[in-house]
Parts: C-alpha cells; structure tokens; sequence
C-alpha cells in the first residue's frame, strides 16, 4: 500500500436462494411474496427441499409451489404475505390471515384448540395448515379466515410475536394478510377443486371450514379432481 492511497475493497453481495432473489427483485421491500399456488404445492405436491427452503426464507416467486399437474388445480395468481407496518391500509376489509413460523410439529387440531385458548374460539370459519407429503410434518404457516374485520385485526395483533407454543418452537410467529385470497368464498372457491380434495389425501392435510364453531363440510367439487403429483410422481399411492 502506498502512502496516502486508500485500498480500494470490492464489495461482495450475497444471494441467499433463487426465491429469495426472485422476490427481491420482483416486490417491494415492505411486502415478502409467496406464489399463490405455493400453498397448493405444500400440501398437494409438497417438495420436501422446495417447501423448507420457501418456508424457511418466507418468499418465492410467482407459482413458486406449483409444478406440471399440480398447477392444474392451483392458480397461478401471487399471493403475497404483508409484514404489519405494510399491512394497515385496508386493514379494515380484511378478514384472511397468514401465520409463520409455526413449528414443523405443529398439527391442524393444535392449531384449533391454541386459537380457542386464546380467545378466538367460534370466530374464524376457515383453516388451512398445510402438511409437506413427504415428511409428513407442517410447512411452518397456515391461512385462517376470521367472521368479521373487527376479529381479523384482534386475531392479526394478537397472534404477530406469539411464541407461547405448546410443542417445542423457538421461533415468534409473524402475521401478515392473505393476497390476493380474502374472504370464506375466495378461500373456498380456491381449495375445492384443488388436489387436496381428493380422495386419497388424509383429512388432517386438508383445509377445513366452521360454521359457529362447529365444523361443516366442504362444498363439493365442481369438477374432476385429479390427485396430487409432484412431477409425473403421485401422492399417498
């Protein structure tokens, strides 16, 4: 180094994951986007290495989860998670929630009987904590959607930071809203002629609906069901 010259230092960057990436530079800080048939994929074609690293990053792209027949019964619309600083505007009119950061040993009744305990027994009518099909273990996040606004935004602020889990969970759970499904009829009319429902997947994999805490049957598909696949590979076979 020669007297009264600065070293010049090359800056490294570092790109975690090509979803990372593809987020990044396809959404704005503020938000952390997951493809919307992501969630079809974490429990219809549930790719043990695809669903822990979009788990465990929190983002994808545009049908991140979603490949050759499985996409068949997803859409290939973006589903994006808001962080809450983000979130606000039109919170209002919202009343479909994501939650992450749930523990892998976390099941769907585990889920119920926590949001009974916390206060929210009889005030959501639908839930959905998808299950990866190969490790047959959740994938970290679930969708619940509330009866009213007004419980949507308790359940929403309650539930961002809670780590009080009863199994093992080191990890606070984050909240932010569902995009672009909001609503029991969107949430419905995305998952009825979804994979999911066919008849050779367990019903704890499923989404499920309640009507004044009690829980009700799906609506009936309205059309063919083909089974879930990863690839040319089927599911539960």
């Amino acid at each position: 180094q020669m007297p009264g010259v600065q070293p010049f230092v090359v800056p490294v960057c570092y790109i975690p994951n090509t979803f990372q990436a593809a987020a990044a530079a396809a959404q704005p800080q503020n938000a952390i986007t997951m493809g919307a048939a992501w969630t079809d994929m974490m429990a219809v074609a549930s790719s043990g290495n695809d669903m822990a690293r979009t788990a465990s990053s929190g983002s994808s792209g545009r049908d991140s989860h979603s490949t050759g027949d499985v996409v068949a019964s997803g859409s290939s619309a973006c589903q994006s998670f808001a962080r809450p600083h983000a979130a606000r505007r039109g919170e209002g009119q919202r009343v479909t929630v994501m939650l992450r950061s749930l523990p892998s040993s976390f099941t769907r009744s585990m889920l119920f009987k926590l949001m009974d305990i916390e206060g929210f027994a009889g005030k959501y009518d639908f839930v959905y904590l998808p299950i990866d099909f190969r490790t047959h273990c959740a994938s970290g996040f679930a969708f619940v959607n509330l009866v009213t606004a007004a419980q949507a935004s308790k359940f929403y602020h309650h539930f961002d930071g809670f780590a009080r889990w009863p199994v093992a969970g080191s990890k606070a759970c984050s909240v932010g809203w569902s995009d672009p499904y909001q609503g029991l009829d969107a949430n419905v009319g995305r998952y009825r002629n979804s994979p999911l429902m066919h008849e050779i997947v367990p019903d704890s994999y499923r989404p499920v609906l309640f009507s004044d805490g009690a829980r009700v049957p799906f609506p009936p598909p309205t059309k063919k069901i083909k089974p879930p696949r990863q690839g040319t590979e089927r599911m539960f076979v």
